[in-house]
């Protein structure tokens, strides 16, 4: 028969014999309760279970106690089937646990689908083997029973499995009030079995848990912000910064007192930020070790927050990134000695990502064009654009074919510069393709090869003239023509036999390899290449066996002995340049690589050298020397004559200064004062020699410029009052009343400059805004004192600047096309350019005619 559901209980009136059996159940449940509560290992789990089912199988005289718990279906299957856990039997049983029958039931498939229906939905059932139906017949027959009780089990609402009571000697029917005890009994027994299979899982878990976080190559910690307590630290902050764990959680100022002076207090700050606002961030400082040596940690930090949003903790791992940052040290010190060779050799290096259309230019390519890194943002279109109209065709042509065949580049092209000039870029490169053969990345360098056209468009203008020359020289001597005919088919067979000879000497040249020499320990030459012949005029075997100094220059002998010493010193390689003595007598420049010759085992077995011929180069130093020296006298030469020149113009400009002062005293004395014409004149002559007296002043300090001397004499300045002089006093020389305001913006600061040096270039710039802006809106006057520097903008409404003026514009003596009618020498723009320069600024101008003109200066700061 089938049981009435559980919830009945409640409303039965208990027995004598039920109020007994409650008291031994309630004994019962308080022992499963107790085992399994006390039981840790699954060893002693299964055993305490076992003596459990006897105790109970004992107390409730069953011949059977077997508890099934419930499997996941096999994929493909529907019936549930049970897994037998545990039995116990009496005497008056034997086990069917290790029958392979019932290690693993389907109920339905037993024939007991009755059964299965009652116990998913909560209900127990029991029966008697005579009552049975008929497909459960087998059944009792394979057990041996007389009757049967099934109660199921539940955990969290879930059908979890099974008990199965059985006897075998006699019939047994179960009270509702036995079942309902039993329901409970069985109920504590399955939720004891699942707390040890949850407890084991969790011990397991956090077996794995300790493991990984010690694995994952960091610290991992665990901070209660309330307590400002670290509560956990993994075993990883030992063995990477010395400490014990217990140091991290008792000492609450661990973490700020052994971070770096110079990182605790912004780290410190920027973590209580963070997480004042609830976020997760990371931060990167260092950390001092329990040895002294810091490291360098990036700290990633979780916070964990309440139902009410608040951080109640922190979690996160600190990964050491100490040899990244001396990598990033070492590429910083790279890259700056890359920008500084570049620099000097004025070459650049670009990459042009071409799937995105990015392009990146090194600082070398910004200073060769003349932009400013931070202002202009370079792609292919803008590249394009700086192109020389009449070289972009041949560009594109030579780009797309080695986008097209993958094969690299050389080639010229013109430029136009930020300056309004072009230049000439020699360019060479090659292009980079993905996994799909697809063009990804053009790399490549550009050197700057202005100079050299110029040069060679120099030479080229000079050899057309000497043709010019030749051919006017020519037809003076018509009467000599056969003569010259002659001359001349000597001279092309002297030519083809100078070429075919040049020819040879090239091939010969080109193939020629270098000087190779082996040094023995004694300091003797043990080997020398054949080559020796063509350099020093000697045979191998005048050299070999000889002292390897014998073919040194006797001044350079000392200078070589101390370049091998650091070979000696432990240096792999080293590099030297000295004069070696030809068989001649005559002294050959060569440049040798030595380095030492080492045997099978590692030791020594002397020095080898590689020998080239640098005579040409030193040549070449040597008329570059003469050159720059040349060009200091001239320059030195310039300043003097200027000075002079000056000095000598304000000797005769005083002296009809002082006859004007003459000529106004003696027309006082002789009653003549105040007539009009002398007065007009006198005044005249005096403006005309403020005017001089000026332009004397100016060409004296572009001189000075020019040469090199300008004094310069740096200072802390307050920059805000120094603009405020300098519109006070030009706007005290100025006509027209108008007022210049000056705005300021951004935080004023103290700047170092030249005050006088300055006070002149910004006087210059404004007193231009006043002279070209008559009768205009009043020039206007911005300070900008920005992060790295400061910026000052001189602005007017007047006439502007044509653009065919702007690439001369700070050029000596240069005045545009529209403002010859008004007073000025062209000096004030060369000279303020000169001092922004010295300091190491930057002008910029912006200008539209008859619209006004705006001046940027920039100064570092």
């Amino acid at each position: 028969m089938i049981s009435q559901p559980r919830n009945k209980l409640s409303t039965t009136t208990f027995k004598q014999s039920d109020i007994q059996a409650f008291i031994r159940f309630h004994d019962l449940l308080q022992s499963v309760i107790s085992a399994s509560l006390s039981i840790s290992s699954d060893e002693e789990f299964d055993a305490s279970i076992a003596t459990l089912l006897k105790q109970i199988g004992d107390e409730i005289e069953a011949d059977r106690f077997c508890l099934f718990q419930k499997m996941e279906p096999e994929v493909g299957k529907k019936e549930l089937q049970f897994r037998h856990l545990y039995e116990w039997c009496s005497i008056n049983a034997k086990p069917s646990i290790t029958e392979p029958m019932f290690q693993q039931v389907a109920l339905e498939q037993a024939g007991l689908g009755r059964w299965l229906a009652a116990l998913v939905k909560g209900e127990s059932i029991q029966t008697l083997a005579s009552e049975a139906p008929e497909q459960e017949q087998f059944f009792f027959q394979v057990i041996e029973a007389k009757s049967a009780l099934a109660i199921p089990i539940f955990l969290d609402n879930s059908f979890w499995g099974f008990v199965a009571i059985e006897d075998n000697l006699k019939e047994r029917n179960w009270t509702e009030t036995e079942v309902s005890i039993l329901k409970s009994l069985v109920c504590t027994l399955g939720i004891s079995i699942s707390y040890h299979k949850t407890q084991t899982g969790l011990n397991a878990i956090e077996k794995r848990f300790g493991l990984l976080v010690n694995s994952v190559g960091g610290i991992v910690w665990r901070f209660d912000p309330s307590r400002q307590v670290f509560t956990y630290v993994n075993d990883e902050a030992e063995r990477l910064l010395g400490y014990p764990t217990d140091a991290w959680i008792e000492d609450t100022a661990f973490w700020p007192d052994h971070m770096h002076p110079d990182d605790s207090e912004e780290a410190f700050a920027f973590c209580q930020i963070e997480v004042e606002k609830g976020r997760n961030h990371e931060l990167e400082y260092r950390m001092v070790a329990k040895d002294g040596h810091y490291v360098w940690l990036r700290d990633v930090v979780r916070c964990v927050k309440n139902e009410a949003g608040e951080v109640v903790e922190l979690i996160g791992i600190m990964y050491d990134i100490t040899a990244q940052k001396l990598a990033e040290a070492e590429l910083t010190r790279s890259q700056l000695s890359l920008r500084q060779a570049q620099a000097i050799a004025r070459i650049g290096s670009f990459e042009w990502n071409i799937k995105d259309n990015s392009v990146h230019w090194s600082e070398g390519l910004y200073t060769i064009l003349g932009f400013d890194v931070d202002a202009f943002v370079p792609n292919f279109d803008r590249y394009m654009e700086i192109v020389h109209p009449e070289d972009r065709e041949m560009f594109l042509g030579k780009i797309q074919a080695t986008l097209n065949e993958g094969e690299p580049y050389d080639f010229e092209h013109r430029v136009c510069l930020a300056n309004g000039q072009t230049g000439m870029l020699h360019c060479a490169g090659k292009v980079l393709f993905d996994d799909q053969k697809q063009p990804e990345k053009l790399l490549g360098v550009a050197s700057d090869i202005t100079h050299q056209k110029k040069i060679e468009t120099e030479i080229r203008q000079l050899n057309e003239a000497l043709e010019q020359r030749v051919d006017e020289r020519t037809k003076d001597l018509e009467d000599a023509l056969r003569l010259v005919q002659l001359e001349m088919e000597v001279r092309k067979k002297a030519e083809g036999a100078l070429r075919e000879s040049e020819k040879r000497y090239r091939m010969i040249s080109e193939n020629m390899s270098d000087k190779i020499t082996i040094v023995g320990p004694e300091k003797r030459v043990r080997y020398i290449s054949h080559s020796v012949k063509e350099m020093l005029g000697y045979n191998p075997h005048e050299i070999e066996g000889k002292d390897a100094f014998m073919m040194i220059w006797p001044e350079d002998q000392e200078y070589v002995h101390k370049g091998l010493t650091r070979l000696v010193e432990g240096e792999s390689s080293v590099t030297i340049s000295y004069r070696l003595k030809k068989k001649n007598g005559d002294p050959l420049w060569v440049e040798s690589l030595a380095r030492w010759l080492y045997m099978d085992d590692g030791s020594t077995d002397g020095i080898l050298l590689t020998s080239r011929d640098i005579s040409e180069r030193k040549a070449a130093e040597e008329e570059m020397q003469k050159h720059l020296q040349k060009e200091k006298e001239l320059n030195e030469l310039k300043a003097k004559f200027i000075s002079t020149a000056s000095h000598q113009f304000r000797t005769p400009l005083a002296s009809i200064l002082s006859n004007v002062d003459l000529l106004e005293m003696l027309m006082n004395q002789t009653g003549r004062q105040g007539e009009k014409p002398i007065e007009r004149i006198s005044e005249r002559i005096r403006g005309d020699i403020d005017r001089l007296v000026h332009l004397m002043d100016d060409i004296l300090v572009l001189g000075r410029s020019d040469a090199a001397k300008t004094p310069f004499y740096p200072e802390q300045v307050d920059f805000s009052l120094l603009c405020e002089k300098v519109i006070q006093e030009v706007m005290a020389t100025q006509q027209w009343k108008r007022k210049v305001e000056l705005e300021v913006k951004g935080t004023p600061r103290p700047v170092v400059v030249d005050p006088k040096l300055i006070h002149n270039a910004l006087s210059n710039i404004l007193e231009n805004a006043y002279k070209y802006s008559k009768d205009n809106h009043a020039p206007e006057m911005t300070l900008c004192f920005l992060s790295d520097r400061v910026k000052c903008i001189i602005k007017d409404y007047g006439v502007g600047i044509l653009p065919a003026d702007l690439p001369q514009l700070f050029q000596s003596f240069h005045r545009g096309q529209n403002v010859l009618d008004i007073e000025g020498n062209g000096l004030g723009l060369a000279i303020a350019k000169d001092f922004v320069d010295l300091h190491r600024g930057t002008i910029e101008v912006d200008s539209q005619p008859n619209v006004g003109t705006t001046f940027e200066i920039y100064l570092p700061t």
